[in-house]
């Protein structure tokens, strides 16, 4: 979770400056940051269970970037969609063309930072199983 958290950073760094009418703090950033990850998580947990079960499928980014087509093949099965061989195809060359791709590497957090992460989020944490 620590990942989303500092992906989440890097994002308000390189790109939100562009909205911006007036420069927020850092603080202001990490806030509304942390508001955003609870608000965001506090309501798909909260209604999660209004979607019928056969419409709504839930898996880890670590399984769908540890195997991609595996994951697809997962989704389509939960669906019971029946086109994955005819879209299989696409897929390969899709993942083919992110061999290159390099993930950002973000440095660790500060421990107060991340044990600030840890209790903002806490909910998402023991709803879904992250250490």
């Amino acid at each position: 979770m620590q990942q989303v958290f500092k992906s989440a950073a890097h994002m308000a760094d390189t790109y939100y400056w562009y909205a911006y009418l007036q420069r927020p703090t850092d603080q202001e950033v990490t806030d509304f940051i942390l508001e955003q990850g609870e608000l965001l998580h506090r309501l798909y947990l909260r209604d999660r269970a209004l979607i019928p079960p056969a419409n709504l499928h839930e898996l880890s980014f670590d399984s769908l970037e540890a195997d991609p087509k595996a994951a697809l093949r997962r989704i389509y099965h939960a669906f019971g969609w029946e086109s994955f061989g005819s879209i299989l195809p696409a897929i390969e060359h899709y993942c083919r063309s992110l061999s290159d791709f390099k993930k950002n590497d973000h440095r660790r957090l500060e421990p107060a930072m991340e044990a600030e992460v840890r209790s903002r989020w806490e909910l998402l944490f023991t709803a879904f199983g992250y250490s």
